[in-house]
């Protein structure tokens, strides 16, 4: 979330709030119905013309920026062992830096709720493993997120 890191301007949908938005009439086939930019509905037309414009504008263009082997659940494996204790990356709320925390592993989980994966890829061609961890405080308990640019650096965060 953007207040999670003192951007309270963005995300919300308030006067005087900046947030994209975009409305699907189903989900499960992500069928597009309206789009709203900086909170203003916008069509397909205009929006396409207006994110190609910006492309061309990059230096470098963004595309084929990736150049790594495909991965598959078996390079996100992590073992556990029940009773022992496992470093832990906290996430600080409206921060960018981080903390470090232990949690004990059992046979349920971890001890605490708020535990989950991370892990970072390489994207530039090194054939590296992915490297793989626990983070905590972010939030998510289900489902996936990825991105390619974080803070510390450019390779392919997904928690």
């Amino acid at each position: 979330m953007p207040s999670d890191f003192g951007l309270n301007h963005l995300g919300l949908l308030a006067p005087g709030k900046q947030a994209d938005i975009v409305l699907l009439s189903d989900a499960r086939k992500v069928t597009v119905q309206q789009v709203l930019v900086k909170g203003e509905p916008i069509d397909a037309q205009t929006l396409q013309a207006e994110e190609s414009a910006r492309l061309a504008q990059s230096a470098p263009p963004y595309g084929n920026t990736i150049d790594r082997q495909p991965v598959s659940a078996s390079d996100f494996a992590l073992q556990f062992t029940p009773g022992k204790r496992y470093r832990v990356i906290e996430v600080i709320h409206n921060e960018l830096i981080t903390h470090s925390r232990s949690s004990v592993y059992s046979e349920n989980g971890f001890d605490r709720d708020d535990v989950c994966f991370i892990a970072v890829l390489e994207r530039y061609g090194q054939r590296l493993a992915p490297a793989c961890g626990l983070l905590g405080g972010f939030g998510l308990n289900e489902g996936a997120l990825a991105a390619t640019v974080s803070h510390d650096s450019h390779n392919i965060v997904p928690p």
